[in-house]
């Protein structure tokens, strides 16, 4: 990788293949299952940087209108 993840305000492309396949392992997982914490927190982790990009490109958005 060359350093350079994505365009500002989009979702980095790890988090958004880290939710899809963490969701997949998920759905065959029992949450008694020892392994269904860890993807819980995986899959917790991929949408909070979604999320996260989504608020900046709404933040940059913003500023736009402002100015």
């Amino acid at each position: 990788m060359n350093g350079v993840r994505t365009t500002p305000g989009e979702p980095f492309p790890e988090d958004i293949r880290l939710e899809k396949y963490v969701s997949e392992v998920l759905s065959r997982l029992s949450r008694w299952d020892p392994a269904y914490d860890l993807y819980s927190g995986l899959l917790r982790s991929a949408k909070s940087g979604i999320e996260w990009q989504r608020r900046e490109k709404e933040a940059m958005y913003a500023e736009e209108e402002d100015s």
